[in-house]
């Protein structure tokens, strides 16, 4: 084990070993998953989590716009479709 570290605060831990956070981690792996249904490497479409935006057929925006679900709860932001879409 590395000695004295577990006298550190976390930030200091992670900044001592050259760690990412939880939270960017997280980023960094929804993204790639999201990555990775767009281009069908993924046994879950596109299609199954998102909804393509209608409204961005227009001339100067792009057809891969993904439209937000819409969901009441508070419980819903925590979702994978709902942490990918807000970035």
């Amino acid at each position: 084990m590395i000695n004295n570290i577990e006298r550190k605060i976390y930030e200091e831990r992670l900044h001592w070993l050259q760690l990412w956070t939880l939270k960017e981690r997280r980023n960094r792996q929804d993204l790639i998953k999201a990555l990775k249904m767009c281009n069908g490497l993924s046994r879950l479409s596109l299609d199954e989590l998102f909804t393509v935006d209608v409204k961005a057929r227009g001339t100067r925006e792009h057809s891969w716009k993904l439209a937000e679900f819409r969901c009441t709860r508070y419980c819903c932001k925590n979702f994978f479709f709902s942490r990918v879409i807000n970035r």
